[in-house]
């Protein structure tokens, strides 16, 4: 089996809050991308006893709501040897390096394991290849395993006593060529994940480009989404100028959309800090005739709920 949550529905509205997530989750929904990635740059001994045809998409998802932000998680089943297995993949979208993935990546498999025994009475737990992605612009070649924790020299008659597991580790800015990957979906997202890394926009439009010409118009949506949220130099009238005419069209649409999800976020904060003026003022007036009532600042605090700070710093702008 191969881990993995997949949510593509409701792209246009959470693409800005979570680009990094939904680009993953949208490349990787398609049973093809991760047969092929399995097949390019999995190590050989694994892939000798993976049935990549027998790939199958799971959507059970083991993020904790408070770490969603950070990462997501893709589940798949495929046949190891002739029985189930688990594949588990573990995007990290952070800006830096957590150093604790061993940590997550062990409550993840856990918590797989737990749910075969409770939900499925299981008697035997399949195996689990824990595979991590990270996307970030600080080089991270090495994390830890549980075993970097200790102090090895201090703990050699407990060894067998520690979890100790290794996780395949990616960083999908600097995979090798993605020429040698065969569907044109996965060559995209490798060949934009690095150059957006490198900052190199011809390299990121041509990639754009060929999606466009290869008629793979669902997923050329898809990255115009990730890279206009992403991209901070990217243009739109370089790139309008390299589309046939379909992709022109998808293009202003997609760009109009996300403009106007801007001014529409732009009059939320607008109507937000609107209503806090107003409530500010309210707050002042009831002071104000409290005060020429003659009220004490006990019985302002009583009424207003605010602190006797508030109270004083209101009197003073009342004063000026």
């Amino acid at each position: 089996m191969i881990l993995a949550n997949l949510d593509v529905k409701g792209w246009n509205g959470n693409m800005m809050r979570n680009p990094h997530d939904k680009f993953f989750k949208e490349t990787f929904s398609y049973p093809e991308v991760v047969s092929d990635f399995v097949k390019h740059y999995l190590p050989e001994e694994i892939l000798a006893i993976i049935d990549v045809t027998t790939i199958t998409p799971l959507k059970d998802s083991f993020i904790q709501k408070e770490l969603a932000e950070f990462y997501s998680d893709l589940l798949f089943r495929v046949t190891i040897q002739g029985r189930d297995g688990y594949l588990y993949f573990l995007f990290e979208h952070k800006s830096y390096q957590d150093e604790t993935i061993a940590f997550q990546l062990l409550r993840y498999m856990l918590e797989i394991w737990e749910r075969k025994v409770d939900k499925e009475r299981a008697k035997s737990l399949a195996p689990i290849l824990p595979v991590v992605f990270y996307h970030g612009k600080s080089s991270w070649e090495t994390p830890k395993t549980l075993m970097d924790w200790f102090e090895r020299d201090d703990i050699v008659e407990f060894q067998r006593f520690i979890p100790q597991f290794e996780f395949l580790f990616f960083n999908v800015a600097s995979l090798g060529d993605n020429k040698l990957v065969d569907t044109m979906k996965l060559k995209a997202y490798l060949e934009i994940m690095r150059s957006m890394y490198t900052e190199d926009l011809e390299r990121l439009y041509e990639a754009i480009v060929e999606l466009d010409r290869a008629n793979e118009q669902n997923y050329f949506e898809t990255a115009i989404l990730y890279v206009f949220n992403v991209g901070e130099s990217i243009s739109e009238q370089d790139l309008k100028e390299r589309l046939t005419m379909e992709g022109r069209k998808k293009l202003m649409t997609i760009a109009e959309k996300l403009r106007q999800e801007g001014r529409q976020e732009g009059r939320q904060e607008g109507r937000k800090e609107g209503e806090a003026i107003g409530i500010q003022k309210a707050l002042m007036d009831i002071v104000q005739n409290m005060l020429s009532l003659g009220k004490s600042e006990t019985e302002i605090m009583q009424v207003t709920g605010l602190s006797q700070e508030e109270i004083k710093k209101i009197k003073s702008e009342i004063n000026q």
